[in-house]
């Protein structure tokens, strides 16, 4: 595939196209990172009538309805941004998601309608998964279709900065809360202040500018799919990685350690806000090392790390003191800084651009929800073995399927040429 098919606008646009996808980034990832921190404290507002565990399990098994609505906004809003452009889709994502977060605020808790709550809830997600399925892919096309190419990477990284940003942002208001012991009755003021945003940022919007998009032939989504099988398989794998080991080192061990250790629920979430900061400040350096090393090799090198240290660090948790904790989790981080950085870069080198935005959109859904949801699955792991080290065995998995794949698959996609190019 031709490199040549992006194309460079002025550095002032470029900059106004940057700021309008990452304050759209930061929205998404503000609510979606939202839900499952405040997983712990929704658990009995929504799930009241059960124990404490079973309670949260059922909380973040609502992540598991993105799996429906997912995949299917990112074939929608991937079709339109492949067709009629980034900037409209992007809107669409930005509106949607919104007024579904804007309304989440509003839901009713069991305590007035018991299950019809839960249900309610599992709604919100379905909304904000489908609308929320076609930023991020999108507003990094925006960026890097329209940047200089040999730095796709380091502008990667800068853009998931406003992903850090809005984690980091939702971490912070839950924290506030919690320390003022109000999380269970104010909790709706994230959400509405979350709504709230995404319509400024929505409007901002309106300033991007995006290359001329030239509308690809019609196509039917099955044979489409089988057709770009191999590259779905790698978006797929990869991006379950990513997803899955940055949610256990950011989410889960939120509502995990105080399970297995002394160390209480706002420790946890205090130290939750440390993590992001660093995870912030190593993105920049993480997308300089492109500028040395293969893309495919970072991404094989970071996979293999993750695998080697899944087991031991979790098993190290239930008697590390805090300071020990704080170091298992920077390792995660870290390992998945360097990971994920690559991945967008790496996929705009895999398909061409007529497809581009849904392709990567689908896989990255796919991905994100059939890999990604670590919550649950290692919390069922736990609760069954009843060993602390379960939830390693599930990311140890995930990381030997992406070894696998990196190894094998994008020699079927590409010639090895094209595959191994770096920017």
């Amino acid at each position: 595939m031709s490199r040549n098919d992006t194309l460079t606008v002025t550095k002032k646009q470029f900059l106004i196209n940057f700021f309008a996808a990452s304050i759209g980034n930061t929205f998404e990832h503000y609510d979606k990172a939202l839900f499952a921190l405040l997983a712990p404290f929704l658990a009995p507002v929504f799930f009241g009538n059960h124990p404490p565990l079973t309670a949260l399990i059922s909380t973040y098994a609502i992540l598991f309805f993105g799996f429906i609505s997912k995949p299917a906004g990112a074939l929608v809003l991937g079709c339109i941004g492949d067709r009629k452009g980034r900037r409209i889709a992007l809107h669409i994502s930005l509106i949607g998601m919104a007024l579904t977060t804007f309304f989440t605020g509003h839901l009713p808790t069991s305590t007035k309608i018991e299950w019809i709550a839960p249900a309610l809830l599992a709604c919100s997600r379905l909304l904000q998964n489908f609308f929320s399925s076609g930023e991020t892919t999108g507003g990094a096309l925006l960026i890097l279709e329209t940047g200089k190419q040999n730095r796709s990477v380091l502008h990667n990284s800068f853009y998931e900065c406003s992903t850090i940003l809005g984690i980091l942002l939702a971490s912070t208001g839950v924290i506030w809360l919690a320390m003022q012991g109000t999380i269970t009755t104010q909790w709706r003021w994230l959400y509405w202040i979350g709504g709230g945003t995404g319509g400024v940022a929505f409007f901002i919007r309106f300033f991007s500018k995006e290359t001329h998009i030239t509308s690809p032939p019609k196509w039917h989504m099955l044979p489409f799919i089988w057709n770009h099988r191999l590259t779905l398989v790698i978006i797929v794998i990869t991006s379950g990685l990513s997803y899955s080991n940055y949610y256990m080192a950011t989410t889960l061990l939120n509502g995990y350690l105080p399970f297995i250790n002394s160390i209480t629920q706002l420790e946890t979430m205090q130290l939750n806000s440390f993590i992001l900061v660093l995870d912030f400040l190593l993105l920049p350096l993480g997308g300089l090392l492109s500028i040395y090393f293969a893309k495919e090799k970072l991404l094989l090198f970071f996979a293999s790390s993750i695998c080697a240290v899944a087991i031991p660090l979790y098993s190290i948790l239930p008697i590390a003191t805090l300071v020990p904790i704080i170091i298992i989790r920077s390792i995660f981080v870290i390992l998945g800084v360097g990971f994920s950085v690559i991945l967008v870069p790496y996929y705009q080198d895999l398909v061409p651009k007529k497809h581009r935005y849904t392709l990567i959109s689908l896989g990255t859904a796919i991905g994100s929800q059939l890999f990604g949801n670590s919550s649950y699955l290692s919390l069922l792991l736990f609760k069954n073995i009843g060993w602390p080290g379960a939830p390693a065995l599930y990311l140890m998995t995930i990381a030997l399927l992406t070894i696998i794949t990196l190894i094998y698959v994008p020699n079927k996609v590409l010639p090895k040429k094209t595959v191994v190019q770096n920017n």
